[in-house]
């Protein structure tokens, strides 16, 4: 791990953090072309902050709180924003936000009990995440481009099945290394 803390990578996530509340604000403006070059911006900073971090050799500890801090930042808000206007269901945003607090109440808990000081993003987290930023970069699409077809129920059911589903396989991973943490053996 780095010792430095403004590292490019840090810096990359820090604009990701920025570019939320501008996001808002494009959206309740009615900009909605601006609103999409803006998520779709952030959502594929993501990516490019961890690259950067391992192609740099500039992995930090600050880096390792803010990119989830940031992913969650901008994903929660682009659910409540989008929620709220009615483009995706309620129910849905229900479930993903749900998620997000099964799986953080469930890692306090679970690291008071066993020490645990750290969860690894799975695959299954990963694949959630990526569907609910191309389900809400679509919907910015439809937004911002007349002509482009409603977002389809099926497109709903995916996103909330892949988080549904990477929720309970975190619980399920929780568990075992709960288990794991408090064997005698």
């Amino acid at each position: 791990m780095s010792s430095r803390i403004l590292t490019l990578p840090n810096c990359v996530t820090l604009i990701r953090i920025l570019l939320v509340p501008v996001f808002v604000a494009a959206v309740f403006a009615g900009q909605y072309a601006a609103a999409l070059l803006l998520f779709a911006t952030a959502a594929l900073s993501d990516g490019l902050d961890g690259w950067l971090a391992r192609k740099r050799n500039e992995r930090t500890e600050l880096g390792a709180f803010l990119d989830p801090l940031a992913d969650k930042a901008l994903l929660i808000t682009a659910v409540v924003v989008l929620s709220a206007f009615g483009w995706i269901p309620l129910w849905l945003a229900v479930a993903l936000i749900g998620r997000d607090l099964v799986i953080v109440l469930g890692y306090v808990f679970l690291s008071r009990l066993s020490g645990m000081k750290q969860v690894r993003v799975t695959w299954a987290g990963k694949t959630a995440i990526a569907a609910e930023m191309v389900l809400f970069t679509y919907v910015l699409v439809w937004l911002a481009s007349p002509g482009i077809p409603d977002p389809a129920f099926w497109m709903f059911l995916i996103v909330a099945a892949l988080s549904v589903g990477s929720g309970v396989h975190y619980i399920y991973r929780g568990f075992v290394q709960t288990n794991d943490h408090t064997s005698p053996c």
